[in-house]
């Protein structure tokens, strides 16, 4: 990632300086070789421009660009150096050549392509003579041109292990110094671009740091506003309590006569047991009544049946009496006495037959009474059966009403633990609604203070602004002393 930053930023700056150094040597090679030659190597050098321009604009690949670019431009060095020889402007051309690759700032590049130029340069030594190379006889000339390649290189090395080792202590030093802020510090080249994302970065916090203030405030708004609504909710939770006391209350009352009243049912329902007893033994003496009666009825039909023959009998001594006066009449003197007795049987046996018809006529006025009493008896019998009946129904119904007392009692019971849970959990949550009511107020405290602190902060934002400003103008003037230089 790193090194990706690096060979973007080199990129950038590599076609400006190709440039520059192709003026430069075209310049140095009118100077030298007239116009002519410079024109000749101008050309060359702006189709290797042209060419290194196309690499840079096509490739996807950054590090091609940091391998192709330099050994185009080497390749270019060497065939100006066997057309045209000398050695006025070799090192000059070796010096831009390790220039590109110091740009890079990348260890591996710059090696590759320094051992390409050692091996290239003692190569065209050997092939085509010290004069070419060196313009002169003197073997001197290209050993200390080679020796001063290698100081470059090692320089070049060393710059690079300085650059490094900078960098990482920059990062590092910036990222403890300002964790909120993200930059790009990937080199040394771009401390101006770190200089001016710190200061962006910096606004960008002053106005989150505002926005945090704006909505502590609010914050600090809702808890005063939660914290009067904690009071309300604390008022309403001790009526609730109330409540909740007044309804166990209630559920104890309740339980209290939901027992007496079973404990009525069940008296009631003894009492209905000894009724029932009683109508049974009631429905018993009435059958026996009724048994009796039929037996009465029977006694007298029997009586009226002997009244009858009592009748028959008295007719019959009517008539015999009849029949002895009239033979005592035809006695004359001697049956006086006779006529006297026959006419006292006679009379006797109208006064049976007028009794007989009185008891005959009690009998039948005793058999109508009978008849109601019957009719009573079987009256009474049947309230009877269907006074068992009802108060089977009344007993199976009052014991229905015991059970149901017994679960109302137990459902009471139920709830009034359940209510009892509800008014231990009541009591918790007011506790919990005391607890959140102090914590609501420290954090209104709380939140003032923070409130304090962003406008503290703030102001050193500000500062640390204006610093980063600064930062900003002695980096840009660095930047310029360092192109000037």
């Amino acid at each position: 990632m790193k090194n990706d930053i690096y060979i973007e930023k080199a990129n950038r700056l590599l076609l400006p300086v190709i440039g520059i150094s192709a003026v430069a040597l075209t310049l140095l090679m009118v100077i030298r070789n007239g116009f002519l030659g410079g024109l000749e190597f101008g050309v060359v050098v702006g189709g290797l421009y042209a060419i290194i321009w196309y690499v840079m604009k096509k490739s996807t690949k950054t590090y091609l660009s940091a391998y192709v670019v330099p050994l185009i431009f080497l390749l270019g060095v060497y065939l100006n150096i066997l057309k045209n020889g000398g050695s006025s402007y070799v090192l000059f051309e070796f010096s831009m050549i390790t220039m590109f690759c110091l740009l890079y700032a990348d260890k591996k590049a710059f090696n590759t392509v320094a051992f390409i130029q050692d091996n290239l340069y003692l190569v065209s030594q050997y092939v085509f003579g010290v004069k070419m190379l060196g313009n002169t006889a003197n073997a001197f000339v290209p050993i200390v041109h080679f020796f001063l390649l290698i100081v470059i290189q090692l320089l070049g090395t060393t710059i690079i292990r300085w650059i490094r080792s900078s960098e990482e202590t920059i990062l590092q030093s910036q990222q403890a110094a300002l964790k909120t802020i993200e930059l790009i510090q990937q080199s040394g080249e771009a401390l101006e671009e770190e200089v001016k994302n710190l200061e962006e970065s910096t606004e960008n916090a002053g106005n989150k740091s505002a926005k945090v203030t704006q909505a502590i405030g609010e914050i600090q708004k809702g808890a005063e506003v939660q914290a009067a609504q904690m009071v309300e909710v604390n008022h309403s939770v001790n009526g609730i309590t109330g409540k909740v006391k007044s309804t166990v209350e209630f559920c104890d009352h309740l339980s209290e006569v939901s027992q007496e009243l079973e404990q009525v049912t069940k008296d009631n329902l003894s009492e209905i047991h000894n009724i029932e007893g009683n109508i049974q033994s009631i429905n018993q003496d009435m059958i026996e009544a009724k048994s009796t009666v039929e037996e009465f009825t029977v006694s007298m039909a029997e009586v009226i049946q002997v009244l009858a023959e009592i009748k028959q009998i008295s007719g019959q001594i009517n008539l015999l009496a009849l029949n002895a006066s009239i033979e005592a009449a035809r006695a004359g003197d001697a049956g006086n006495g006779f006529a006297v007795v026959a006419e006292q049987v006679r009379v006797l046996s109208e006064q049976t037959k007028g009794t007989t018809d009185e008891i005959e006529k009690v009998i039948e006025k005793a058999q109508s009474k009978i008849g109601d009493i019957t009719k009573v008896v079987e009256s009474g019998e049947k309230r009877s059966e269907e006074g068992q009946e009802i108060i089977a129904t009344m007993y199976q119904k009052f014991e229905q009403m015991v059970s149901d007392f017994q679960s109302i009692g137990h459902d009471i019971k139920k709830e009034h633990e359940q209510v009892g849970e509800i008014f231990t959990l009541i009591q918790e949550v007011e506790e919990n609604v005391d607890g959140v009511t102090a914590i609501t107020e420290e954090y209104v405290a709380a939140s003032e203070e923070v409130t304090t602190l962003q406008f503290e902060q703030q102001e050193d934002i500000k500062c640390l602004s204006d610093v980063s400003r600064r930062i900003n103008e002695q980096s840009l003037a660095l930047f310029e002393v360092a192109k000037t230089e």
